[in-house]
């Protein structure tokens, strides 16, 4: 059937775009940034469609070439994966529409190679999230990063191509840890399939490889997703992308491996035997060290966007904390940060576009002189703040009050208090962030203008997620426990 393809598309339609792209380029109309753009609202459509079709009938299958699973490739859409796939072509979609248009001088003649880039980037964390297949989710994990290299390396600055050449090495070695780590499986299994996994391993748990290659594929996607002590990559890497480069893809690109992380956790693993192997306490230290590690950081931050990304280490930390509570309200609160954390920091990173593309401005203290004249833009910019530290009613407070009352529910009083921590925390380097915006005098520059329309009507839009997010919890928590957690917890 039709609607059984569905999954595939919203892949293909980005991926065959990339190709496309160079010989609409040569027509120069529409431009290279349109036409990507389009083929991300095509995907963002059928992720839609997707999304509302697994909640009316359950998963959608798809297998490539007639071959049926587990000898075939699958194509697998349930709720969290089609969630995930349009949480991804959504935030691209929109980054890339709004930001495109104004980083047009930045990138220069490069344009159709830097979208078909942005375009191939999108398709492998589509891939990852749709595939239900260890070895696929490879392919696509470094078809998604090779894309990202090549992103990064186009900045402006001189030391961009450093950060790309230092990603790629920390990269790769993550990706050779998870690809060795699927080998492991595979001889302990004889399968790549994620469903028949769940199957054969049951007869493999005492196998010491089993357990081997778990280790080393946790260790390969918490390099790829910057969790501490593996993020060095991540601020060097944000801080010197272009900035369309950085809109589109750093409010996107951990949560692939995030949501790898949940898949083969809480789906392909036994909660049992990974709690024998103390898995889930595992997650709870290093996702505390993450929370501190990426506060203190971000604290001492005086360039903007480098404090955004240790921002997100923080936030993963928190995440990948969450996860190691393994309770039902706490996956919720996971997922549903993961979901807001997107909006936020793209709210985020198209603001530091706007005072980038206007005055040049990447210091927080270059910002000061600009409150007068781009009051609108700085409004936005702190919605986004207050919901990140997690103030009611906005989107942030919800998705850390279902990871708190999980860790209390669960009787696991320390993983309450690291949340709460974590809230203060960012409230800690936030409000210094606040701070230093509002109440530094600067000389105030005549020039100021507020941001290019279409980057503020992009901010606006993320803002009015962080404003309206917390009043659909209720339905998306409704719709989550008649998907993803009923599978996980019945």
């Amino acid at each position: 059937m039709m609607r059984d393809q569905w999954p595939a598309l919203i892949f293909l339609v980005p991926f065959l775009g990339t190709f496309l792209l160079p010989f609409l380029a040569r027509f120069k109309w529409p431009s290279a940034c349109t036409a990507a753009a389009f083929f991300l609202w095509i995907s963002v459509l059928l992720s839609a469609a997707v999304l509302g079709e697994t909640a009316l009938s359950g998963p959608l299958s798809y297998a490539f070439s007639g071959w049926p699973p587990p000898m075939g490739i699958e194509w697998r859409a349930d709720s969290l994966s089609a969630l995930m796939a349009l949480l991804m072509t959504l935030s691209a979609a929109l980054s890339l529409s709004v930001s495109g248009a104004s980083s047009e001088q930045e990138i220069g003649s490069r344009a159709a190679p830097f979208f078909m880039s942005v375009l191939l980037a999108v398709s492998g964390l589509l891939g990852m999230v749709l595939t239900n297949d260890f070895f696929n989710a490879f392919v696509f994990l470094e078809i998604s990063s090779i894309a990202t290299y090549a992103l990064i390396a186009s900045g402006p600055i001189r030391s961009a191509p450093y950060a790309s050449f230092r990603y790629l090495l920390i990269g790769t070695l993550g990706a050779t840890l998870y690809l060795l780590g699927v080998g492991y499986w595979y001889a302990a299994t004889g399968t790549l399939n994620m469903s028949d996994f769940v199957t054969r391993s049951l007869s493999a748990q005492d196998n010491p490889i089993l357990m081997a290659g778990f280790l080393l594929i946790f260790l390969g996607l918490a390099i790829k997703m910057g969790l501490t002590p593996f993020h060095s990559w991540m601020p060097d890497a944000y801080a010197h992308a272009s900035r369309t480069a950085a809109c589109v893809i750093a409010p996107i690109a951990a949560k692939a491996p995030i949501y790898l992380l949940i898949r083969i956790s809480f789906w392909a693993a036994s909660p049992e035997w990974l709690e024998h192997w103390h898995f889930w306490n595992l997650l709870k230290i290093l996702g505390f060290l993450g929370i501190v590690t990426g506060s203190l950081l971000a604290f001492r931050q005086e360039n903007f966007r480098r404090l955004l990304a240790y921002s997100s280490v923080s936030q993963i930390g928190l995440i990948v904390l969450a996860l190691g509570i393994h309770e039902r309200n706490a996956l919720f609160g996971a997922i549903l940060h993961l979901v807001f954390h997107a909006f936020m920091k793209t709210g985020l990173f198209l603001f530091a576009a706007s005072v980038e593309s206007r005055f040049g401005a990447r210091t927080v203290q270059e910002l000061s002189g600009l409150v007068p004249r781009m009051r609108i833009s700085f409004a936005v910019m702190t919605t986004s703040v207050f919901s990140l530290i997690g103030i009611p009613p906005l989107a942030g407070f919800f998705s850390k009050w279902y990871m708190l009352s999980g860790a209390l529910l669960a009787g696991d009083f320390w993983a309450a208090a690291a949340v709460v921590g974590s809230g203060l925390l960012s409230a800690l380097y936030l409000f210094k962030l606040l701070e230093q915006i509002f109440f530094r005098k600067n000389p105030e520059d005549p020039k100021t203008k507020e941001a290019p329309s279409m980057l503020l009507a992009g901010a606006i839009l993320t803002a009015a997620v962080n404003l309206a997010g917390g009043f659909l919890v209720p339905l998306f928590h409704a719709w989550a426990h008649n998907g993803f957690l009923k599978e996980i917890f019945g």
